[in-house]
This record gives C-alpha cells, structure tokens and sequence, in this order.
C-alpha cells in the first residue's frame, strides 16, 4: 500500500508522508514512532531505489543504443575493411598482370631488337653485294666502253678498207678498161 493510502484510512495530516500527524496524541507512542520512522526511511530508501533503477534503466537504454550504434559501426568497418582487401587484392592482380605484361614487352623488345640487329646484317650483306654489283658493272662498263672503242677503230678500219677496196676497184675497172682501150688499140 502506498502511503497516501494509509494516510487516508488514519485521517492524514497536511504532510501526506506523515502518518502520524493526523493521529490523537496518546495512541501514537514510541514503538509506533520507530515503525513509521522505519517505513519513512523504507519508502525514501524505496523512492531512491527506484530512482536509481530508472536511471539505470535508462542508462541501459542508452547503453544498449550505443551497443547497436557500435555493432552497426564494427559492422561497418568490416565491411570497409573486406572493401579495402577486396581492393589490395585487385590491386595486386593488376600489379601482376602488369609485371607479367612488362615482363612481355621486355621479350617483345628483346625480340625485335635481334630481329633488327638480323635485319641490319641483311642489309649491310645485301649493301655489300650491291656494292660489289655496282664495281662489276663499272668494270663491264669500262670494258663495254673499250669494246666500244674497238668496235668503232674496226668499224672505222672495216669502212676504211671498204673505200680502200671500192679505190681498187674503180682503179682496176678504170685499169681493166685501159687495158681493153690498149688492147684495142694494139689490135687494130
């Protein structure tokens, strides 16, 4: 019972927490006193009890709000830090693919940088041949050009002894014909 309650069945005073007030003087006496100063200390006693239990109650209120706050927080960062090693993960491939891909392209140079060097070899071989073409041709050429010259001092001689012989001939029809005019001329 509350003791507004029994301070109304004994007719209560001006102060609701005292019993006592209201009462004639001769029934209430020391006993009476230590019990209603035991229940005045009980119900005090009572109200920071469950004053204290209202902030606890609170206090847990609120500590269980900060316990989610905190879950969802570490859920949260785990989440993150999955992220990030999800990331270093993809990260680290990339980086392998990238040294693998490096690692090819230094073959690939490597590769045509033989194939180059190959290459220049032909050319300086292929030079060389041209080269020594090039000398034969002049040699030919030189050769073609005292053929040439042979050709044209015998075609010149060829075409000399072709007028010397067209000479002798008009000189030995010419001679044939003062040897017919003098035979004729003997004859008669």
């Amino acid at each position: 019972m509350d003791g507004d309650d029994f301070g109304g069945l004994l007719g209560g005073g001006d102060d609701p927490n005292d019993l006592l007030s209201g009462l004639p003087e001769g029934v209430v006496d020391d006993r009476i006193r230590e019990i209603d100063g035991d229940i005045k200390d009980k119900n005090s006693r009572l109200e920071r009890v469950e004053s204290d239990v209202k902030d606890t109650k609170d206090r847990m209120a609120v500590m269980v709000e900060h316990l989610k706050n905190v879950q969802q927080e570490l859920v949260n960062t785990q989440q993150l830090t999955d992220a990030k090693s999800k990331e270093v993960e993809t990260e680290d491939h990339l980086k392998q693919i990238a040294q693998r891909e490096a690692g090819r392209l230094l073959q690939d140079i490597s590769k045509q940088e033989r194939s180059a060097f190959d290459l220049q070899d032909r050319l300086n071989l292929t030079q060389n041949h041209i080269f020594r073409g090039n000398e034969k041709m002049d040699a030919f050429k030189l050769q073609m050009n005292w053929n040439q010259e042979q050709i044209e001092q015998w075609a010149l001689a060829a075409k000399q002894k072709e007028e010397d012989n067209l000479a002798l001939q008009k000189y030995a029809r010419a001679d044939e014909i003062k040897i017919k005019e003098m035979n004729l001329a003997l004859e008669k």
